[in-house]
């Protein structure tokens, strides 16, 4: 085969995946209309971290007093009662009486993990036998805990959700919500509805009796992720982690270039060290290769200028299609960030490999976790 040939065959390749899973999340987006009843609703308990105060603080920390399901204890957990977020968490829980809701202060200190650390608390305080972590910028739908439980079943040991960027304001949130939206939640949803499900740490829903088999609340410690600590431990056990069809929105606000690359790093380096040969297929992701590979055959004389055009806007026409029908921000500037996405892409990729660490909230953490069992089995500090 030529060069040029092979190129078209890769073309062809990519460009299959990626209408296939474009296909696949737009489906899958479109079942959430569907409501199942749930029966004899069981009793559960949300822990939301929290640290400082994100954008729209009081609207995704107010929406857990709007939730549509009956039985939901809110366990919001802080490190220091100096935190700034401490006085509005307070008045907000003072003004939903109505609502079964508590403030934890005080951290662990049995992992690596500062967000396990921080949930310690909640974890051993909550009183439900189904428990949940929704971080504290992310934006409950009412019907939050009903869409994770419609999707149990009995070789399910996780649910989740993915989440999609909202209300973003400026091109570098934009870029953020190209990433977050179009390519990730597209990937995930398309990977759970052929059985390769992965959990999202903003959005986590168990049965207790699957973490105290797996080990306990320690052993989420056992990454940089929680979330895939979790996805390992249930699969352990011949169980699957299921996500909802309809990601759930965080709103963004403002963000700068810096800010945005950095998250992008650090997911890479805890995604490179938890999952290292599926984060090696990662680089085939996003439009960079596929359109590299057109462009040469365009070069090459094997297919014409107004070809290569077709399939740039074919690749892109595509993903705003999925952003319009599934409600998610589509501004003027979009294809412009979906552009420098991929063009990023490959590098924040290789970004993934260089270095162990990165910076989370003003501290070092490190990509590969640890955690340490005190003698009671509970965290220490």
């Amino acid at each position: 085969m030529t060069l040029a040939s092979v190129a078209l065959t890769l073309c062809a390749f990519h460009g299959l995946f990626h209408s296939a899973s474009i296909a696949i999340a737009a489906r899958r987006i479109r079942s959430a209309a569907t409501k199942t009843e749930l029966r004899n609703p069981p009793s559960v308990t949300l822990l939301r971290p929290v640290r400082g105060m994100d954008y729209k603080f009081e609207e995704t920390i107010g929406s857990s007093f709007s939730l549509s399901y009956p039985n939901v204890e809110t366990i919001f957990c802080v490190e220091s009662e100096e935190d700034p977020a401490a006085p509005a968490l307070r008045q907000i829980i003072a003004d939903n009486p109505q609502a079964d809701a508590s403030l934890l202060f005080g951290q662990s200190d049995a992992t690596s993990n500062p967000k396990v650390n921080n949930l310690a608390k909640g974890w051993y305080a909550s009183k439900s036998d189904w428990v949940g972590i929704s971080d504290a910028n992310i934006l409950l739908p009412s019907d939050y805990v009903e869409s994770l439980l419609a999707m149990l079943s009995d070789s399910t040991g996780l649910l989740s959700h993915a989440a999609v960027g909202t209300e973003p304001i400026g091109f570098a949130a934009e870029l953020e919500c190209a990433t977050l939206n179009s390519l990730e939640a597209r990937w995930m949803l398309a990977a759970d509805s052929v059985g390769w499900g992965f959990a999202f740490g903003k959005s986590l829903l168990w049965h207790r009796k699957v973490l105290d088999n797996g080990g306990g609340w320690i052993m989420l410690g056992n990454e940089g992720a929680e979330e895939l600590a979790f996805t390992k431990l249930v699969r352990r056990q011949g169980l699957k982690v299921r996500l909802a069809p309809r990601p759930v929105p965080q709103p963004l606000g403002r963000r700068t270039l810096k800010e945005v690359l950095q998250r992008q790093v650090r997911w890479a380096r805890l995604r490179r060290a938890g999952i290292p040969r599926l984060y090696s297929l990662e680089v085939f992701l996003g439009g960079a290769l596929p359109i590299t590979y057109a462009t040469a055959a365009a070069v090459s004389g094997a297919i014409s200028a107004w070809v290569l055009a077709v399939y740039v806007v074919g690749w892109y026409g595509l993903e705003a299609a999925l952003t319009r029908s599934a409600g998610w921000p589509l501004t003027p500037r979009m294809p412009l960030a979906w552009i420098a996405r991929d063009v990023l892409h490959p590098l924040v990729w290789v970004a993934g490999f260089v270095g162990n660490r990165f910076e989370w909230r003003g501290r070092q953490v490190s990509a590969a976790g640890s955690s340490s069992r005190p003698a009671d089995g509970r965290p220490g500090g």
